[in-house]
Parts: C-alpha cells; sequence; structure tokens
C-alpha cells in the first residue's frame, strides 16, 4: 500500500490503516512538502524511524528522482537500510551514472535488501545496471508483459528480454511519450487498458479532464503498431507467465 503524507503522525496512521485493510507492507513515499523545500537528512532518515518504530509494519522506500529536493542522497539510503522494518528500495533516481554506483554499495553494504527498478521508461537497462527486480505502474497496465522482461533479464535470457523491451519501448511512447510518468499520464494508461478490453471505464476523477479525441487516436494507433498482440500469442496462456511469477519469487 502506497503511504503519501505530510508527517510522522499521519503516516503512523495511514499505515495502521492500511496493515488493518490487510496490506503486508508500505511503499513509504516522502513528504510532498520535501518537493519543494527540502529536508535535512536527520527528518528524512527519522521519518521511516518514526513508522518502522510505532508500526513495525515492513517498508519499502520509494527513491525519487534525482533533480527532486526528495530525493535521499547515497548515505541517507545506507542509513535506512539499516532500519530492520525496510525491506526494500524502489529505485527512481532516473540517472543511469549514478543508479549502477548505488547499486554496488547497497548492496554491498545491505545485501538482502533488494533493490528495484522504478524506471518504466528504460526497464531492461536498469535490470542489466544490477536491480533485483521491479515495482513500476507499467505493470498495472500490462503485467504479463512486465513479469516476462523482469523474469528474462534476471534469468540471462537477453534475445527474450530485448525482444519483450521493444514491446514495452511501444506501449511506452502510448502513454509516457517517451518520459517518466507525467500528470496525464494515468488517464492514457487507462484510456489504453480500456482500448484492449482490460478495463470498463474511461472516467477520471476531477479536476482532470477527459481526453481530446486526436489524443484518443494517438493511442489507438499506438496500439496497433506495438505487436503487443502478436507478442502475447507467442509467449503461450496465462499458465507461463504465472509459472515466470514463481520462478522469479
Amino acid at each position: 500500500s502506497g503511504i503519501c503524507c505530510e508527517g510522522s503522525f499521519e503516516a503512523i496512521d495511514h499505515t495502521e490503516a492500511a496493515r488493518e485493510a490487510g496490506a503486508d507492507a508500505i511503499l513509504l513515499m516522502p513528504a510532498h512538502h520535501w518537493l519543494r523545500f527540502g529536508r535535512t537528512s536527520t527528518t528524512a532518515v527519522g521519518y521511516f524511524e518514526d513508522v518502522a518504530v510505532a508500526t513495525g509494519v515492513p517498508i519499502i522506500v520509494h527513491q525519487y528522482p534525482q533533480w527532486t529536493k526528495a530525493t535521499y542522497t547515497l548515505e541517507e539510503m545506507l542509513a535506512l537500510t539499516d532500519i530492520d522494518e525496510v525491506v526494500a528500495i524502489k529505485m527512481g533516481t532516473r540517472d543511469m551514472a549514478r543508479l549502477g554506483h548505488e547499486h554496488r554499495v547497497l548492496k554491498e553494504h545491505a545485501p538482502d535488501v533488494p533493490l528495484l527498478s522504478c524506471h518504466d521508461e528504460y526497464l531492461l537497462a536498469s535490470l542489466l545496471a544490477g536491480a533485483d527486480g521491479a515495482l513500476v505502474g507499467f505493470a498495472g497496465f500490462v503485467p504479463e508483459l512486465i513479469v516476462d522482461l523482469v523474469h528474462a533479464a534476471l534469468s540471462g535470457d537477453y534475445e527474450r528480454a530485448y525482444a519483450t523491451q521493444e514491446v514495452v519501448y511501444r506501449l511506452n511512447k502510448a502513454v509516457y511519450r517517451f518520459g517518466e510518468p507525467s500528470s496525464d499520464a494515468h488517464q492514457r494508461m487507462k484510456m489504453a487498458m480500456h482500448l484492449q478490453g482490460r478495463f470498463p471505464s474511461t472516467t477520471v476523477r476531477p479536476p482532470l479532464r477527459p481526453l481530446d479525441e486526436a489524443d484518443i487516436q494517438r493511442i489507438r494507433d499506438d496500439l496497433a503498431e506495438s505487436g503487443f498482440d502478436a507478442w502475447y500469442g507467442a509467449r503461450g496462456l496465462l499458465q507461463e507467465v504465472e509459472a515466470s511469477v514463481l520462478a522469479v519469487g
């Protein structure tokens, strides 16, 4: 369950509510006001310590892009991995040079804390750079595709991984327009899922507005050109995907 709050007390309350609702762990995001005002290292690490001590719920750290004031330094992430409740880091740095270095240092310091790629837009590259898996929004759109890509990359089946990444790239064009997730990306993802017959509605909450017809047609065209249907047919039935999930897990 994702937790995005402005302070420790609120985050603790939301975490307890998530546990009562059945969550096994939380994805703890930085406080939103950090994006504008920043924070000290003591505050950043203390936020996780507060939630961990008060709830005991397993925590996945959500690392934000390096150009934001909410991103964690390597030293801060090292300190976070020393908290018993921290069970993984969702690496959203979006800087491959920094990512490769941080993977090496974090794995040496905390080899039992998985590093999960947050990079929908270049997932294969981040897996090859050392990610242990992925926690990406794109998996809500085409879960079988992401499972196949992760399994192929981690098992060393690079021919399959590159072929699958090509389909991800084309679908990424439809949803993210080659960039990281933006304000209307989830509207486009919802529309794409609807056009695929995977989701019954395209309704979005205000103040978001429906996509215009030109954007919808562009998504329709991108889906048709993506090769996803051919990929899915070539990969077989869902049983194979389920087997891949078990193998990765």
